[in-house]
C-alpha cells in the first residue's frame, strides 16, 4: 500500500491501528473476525508477534509448529547447526523463560537457566510442543510428532525450576524478547498456539490466548479467539500464509460411516492418559466382531488398547491398556440396537488410576480397577475405525451415525465436532475449537451419507459482502455457478477472465438446449481457439489461442438475426492489448431464433439442466445484459468476487444478491476428477 492510499476503517466491525513508516500504512491489530482462516502462517526469519503475555511463572502453552529449513549462514558450525531460534521466548540478561526454542536441532526450554531434549528434531516435520511452567518447582516439556507419536526420549522431561519468575517482559512469538528487543528470529510454520495462565484462586488453567492462522485485509496474521483480535507481524515484513481452510457451508444432523470403505476421520488427538470424550451417535448395523467408534492402540494385542467408544457384536465395549469392559462376555453389558433411531450418549474418561465409561447414564465401569499407570498409544484417535501406531493402519471400521462429539485433554477442550458440509461441497466434522473441517482420511466423501441440513445459509436482503477479492477460481471438474439469466436471443456478456489450465472443448459461460443447440458466450475449442456458439455454429476466433496465466477481456453478443460477435483483449504490462474481433466473420452470421428455458452457467455448460464441459478458469468480473424492446441493452448481472461469512461467492451489484457455487453434488456421486480447493484471489478492502 503506498502513502497516498489510506487504511480502511469500519467502526462497526474493525478498528485499524496504523503505523506509518517509510511511506507505508500498516495495521498492527484489528478488532473483529478474520476474512478467512488459514492452514498456517510462516515466518522467514524477519517477523515476530508481541503476544502481550508477561513471561512469568504460571504459564502453560501448546504449540503446533514446523521448524523451517536450516540456513547455514545463520551461524554455528558443522552439519545440523546454524540455528538458534526463539519460537515463544523472553530473556532478561541470562534469566530465561523459553517455552519453545530451537538450538542445534533440539528443543531448548528454559526456566531461569535452560535445558535440552536429547531427541534431534527433523526440519519440515510437524510437532506439537507442550510446555508447563505453572510450578516454581519444576517445568515440564512434551514434544509429539504429527500423528501423535511421542518423540522425546521420555514421556515427561523435567528441568529444575528456581522459584517464582517474573521477567516483566512480554513473550514474543517467532523471536526472543531480549530485554525488550526482538532477537533470534525463527523460521517455521505455526498451525496454532494456546497460552494458559494458572489461576491462583482455583488452581485451574485459564486460556488467555488462542492463536489461529488467518487472513485479514489480504494479509496473513493470527486471530486470537480469546481477545477477538487479529495480530499482524510487528515488523515491516508480513507473514506468508498457507491455504485458505474450508468453512462449513451447511450444518447437517449427522454423518454416517460404513464398514466397507475408508470412512474414517483422524481427530489429531493422541490417545493417552487423561483423555475424556462425549459422543452422541447411533448404530446402523452390528455383527459379530469388533467395530470402533473412537479408538486407537499401539499395536495388535491385549495390552495396547485405548478405546473411548467401541462395540463388539451386539454390545458396547471399552478399553484402557489391559482393561476391557462390556462386550459379549463383559460385566455391565449394554446391548446395541442396530437402527438409526436408537441414540447413545457415550461419556468416557481414560486416565491413569481412574477409568469411567457410561452409555445413556448406564455405568459400564468406574474407578481404579485397572491401575495400569500412564499410557500413551503412540498414535491418534480416529472416528469410525481403530488407528494402530506400529503400521499406521485403520481396522475395525464401524457403521455409525455421528451427531456430535467432544474430546478433552484433562480439562482442556481439544475438539468440539459438529457434522457439516463445507464450502467445497464435502461432508465432514467442523471443529469449533480449531476452526477446521475434518474430512475422511484418504479423501473419501461422506456426502452420500449425511443427514438433512439444519441451517442452510440464508443471507438477508440488503447484506453487503465482507470483502472484495480479486477472483474466484473453479476446479475444472465439478464447480460452476448458475447465473440465473436465460439463454435466449439478446444477451451480451462482458467478462475479465483467465484460463488456469489449457482448455479443450470447454465452456466458460453458456448453455445448450439439445443436440446442436448451443448458446456459448465464451468457450474454447479443441483446435486451440476461443469460440462463440450460436445454434449449430461454433465460431472460432482466428489467431486467438488462449494462454494460461493471462487475463482476457471478453465481450460477446448473441442477438439472433441481428449479430453474433466476440471481441478479445489480453492484458500485457498492465495495459489491454486488442487481439481482434469476430463481427466481420461470416461464420458468426447464423440466424436464430434461440429461446431456451435454460439458464446460463459459469465455468460449465448448462446441458439441458445438467452441468458439463467444465473449465478450470478464474473470473475477475462478469456482466450480463439483456436486449430491451427499444433495442437498448439493460444490465441484469454485475458480478463481483467477494467473501461473505468467510466463504467465496459472487455478489451481484444489480440485484444485491449473492451467488454461491454449485457442484460436487452433495447428495450424489461427485463425478470424475480430483477435488480441488475453491481458490480465492487477493483481497481488496471494501470502502
Amino acid at each position: 500500500m503506498n502513502a497516498t492510499t489510506s487504511c480502511s476503517k469500519n467502526a462497526s466491525t474493525a478498528l485499524l491501528i496504523c503505523l506509518w513508516a517509510t511511506a507505508a500504512c500498516r495495521a498492527e491489530t484489528v478488532v473483529g473476525e478474520p476474512d478467512a482462516y488459514l492452514d498456517y502462517i510462516e515466518a522467514n526469519g524477519s517477523q515476530y508477534v508481541d503476544t502481550g503475555v508477561n513471561a512469568e511463572t504460571g504459564l502453560k502453552t501448546r504449540i503446533d509448529l514446523e521448524w523451517g529449513k536450516e540456513v547455514a549462514a545463520d551461524g554455528g558450525s558443522g552439519a545440523g547447526y546454524g540455528d538458534d531460534w526463539g519460537m515463544l521466548d523472553a530473556r532478561n540478561g541470562n534469566t530465561r523463560l523459553y517455552l519453545c526454542h530451537l538450538n542445534h536441532n533440539v528443543i531448548l526450554w528454559g526456566y531461569s537457566g535452560y535445558y535440552y531434549t536429547s531427541t534431534v528434531l527433523a526440519r519440515k516435520k510437524r510437532y506439537e510442543v507442550v510446555s508447563d511452567f505453572s510450578s516454581a518447582d519444576a517445568s515440564v516439556l512434551q514434544v509429539y510428532l504429527d500423528g501423535g507419536k511421542l518423540c522425546t526420549d521420555a514421556q515427561v522431561s523435567q528441568c529444575v525450576a528456581s522459584g517464582n519468575l517474573n521477567l516483566n517482559l512480554n513473550l514474543y512469538l517467532f523471536a526472543i524478547n531480549y530485554n525488550g528487543a526482538p532477537s533470534n528470529y525463527a523460521r517455521g510454520r505455526l498451525y496454532g498456539l494456546k497460552i494458559f495462565k494458572k489461576n491462583a484462586g482455583t488452581g485451574k488453567f485459564d486460556l488467555i490466548r488462542h492463536y489461529l492462522p488467518c487472513m485479514k485485509n489480504s494479509r496473513a496474521a493470527l486471530y486470537d479467539a480469546v481477545e477477538g483480535k487479529i495480530y499482524f507481524s510487528d515488523t515491516a515484513t508480513d507473514f506468508a500464509g498457507g491455504e485458505v481452510l474450508p468453512e462449513p457451508c451447511e450444518y447437517v444432523a449427522w454423518i454416517e460411516s460404513k464398514t466397507t470403505a475408508n470412512y474414517y476421520i483422524d481427530t489429531g488427538i493422541r490417545g493417552r492418559s487423561g483423555i475424556k470424550s462425549e459422543i452422541d451417535c447411533s448404530i446402523r448395523s452390528n455383527f459379530s466382531g469388533d467395530q470402533a467408534i473412537l479408538a486407537c492402540r499401539t499395536s495388535s494385542g491385549t495390552a495396547t488398547r485405548f478405546f473411548p467408544a467401541y462395540f463388539y457384536g451386539s454390545y458396547f465395549g471399552y478399553g484402557y491398556k489391559n482393561g476391557y469392559w462390556g462386550g459379549s462376555g463383559g460385566a455391565n453389558q449394554v446391548a446395541v440396537a442396530n437402527n438409526a433411531d436408537a441414540r447413545y450418549l457415550i461419556r468416557s474418561e481414560l486416565s491413569s488410576g481412574f477409568q469411567s465409561v457410561t452409555v445413556n447414564g448406564t455405568e459400564l465401569h468406574t474407578g481404579d480397577s485397572y491401575a495400569e499407570g500412564a499410557f500413551d498409544s503412540g498414535t491418534t484417535l480416529t472416528f469410525f475405525g481403530l488407528h494402530t501406531a506400529n503400521d499406521d493402519s485403520v481396522a475395525c471400521r464401524s457403521n455409525v451415525r455421528l451427531y456430535s462429539a467432544k474430546i478433552w485433554d484433562g480439562s482442556e477442550l481439544m475438539r468440539d465436532f459438529v457434522p457439516c458440509i463445507d464450502d467445497f461441497g464435502q461432508a465432514g466434522l467442523y471443529d469449533r475449537v480449531t476452526r477446521r473441517v475434518f474430512k475422511s482420511k484418504d479423501a473419501y466423501d461422506f456426502a452420500t451419507q449425511v443427514g438433512a441440513c439444519t441451517n442452510a445459509p440464508a443471507i438477508p436482503a440488503g447484506t453487503l459482502p465482507d470483502t472484495k477479492i480479486g477472483y474466484i477460481e473453479s476446479d475444472g471438474a465439478n464447480d460452476y455457478f448458475d447465473l440465473g439469466v436465460t439463454a435466449k436471443d439478446g444477451v451480451k456478456m462482458e467478462a475479465v477472465m483467465e484460463w488456469v489450465t489449457v482448455p479443450s472443448d470447454n465452456v466458460f459461460a453458456g448453455a445448450s438446449d439439445g443436440t446442436n443447440r448451443r448458446f456459448f458466450l465464451c468457450g474454447y475449442s479443441s483446435n486451440s481457439k476461443f469460440y462463440l456458439g450460436y445454434v449449430a455454429d461454433l465460431g472460432k476466433m482466428n489467431g486467438t489461442a488462449a494462454q494460461t496465466g493471462v487475463k482476457y477481456h471478453v465481450t460477446s453478443t448473441l442477438d439472433g438475426t441481428m449479430s453474433q460477435s466476440m471481441s478479445i483483449k489480453h492484458q500485457e504490462d498492465g495495459a489491454w492489448v486488442w487481439d481482434g474481433d469476430s463481427s466481420g466473420e461470416k461464420s458468426f452470421a447464423y440466424a436464430g431464433p434461440f429461446a431456451s428455458e435454460r439458464s446460463i452457467y459459469l465455468f460449465a455448460r448448462n446441458n439441458q439442466g445438467s452441468p458439463d464441459l467444465f473449465t478450470r478458469a478464474r473470473v475477475y468480473r462478469l456482466k450480463l445484459s439483456e436486449k430491451q424492446q427499444d433495442g437498448s441493452y439493460a444490465l441484469v448481472r454485475d458480478l463481483v468476487p467477494c467473501t461473505y461469512d468467510g466463504r467465496p461467492m459472487l455478489y451481484d451489484t444489480v440485484s444485491g444478491c449473492f451467488f454461491q457455487k454449485k457442484g460436487n453434488g452433495r447428495y450424489l456421486a461427485t463425478g470424475g476428477g480430483v477435488e480441488r480447493p475453491w481458490l480465492v484471489g487477493t483481497s481488496i478492502i471494501i470502502r
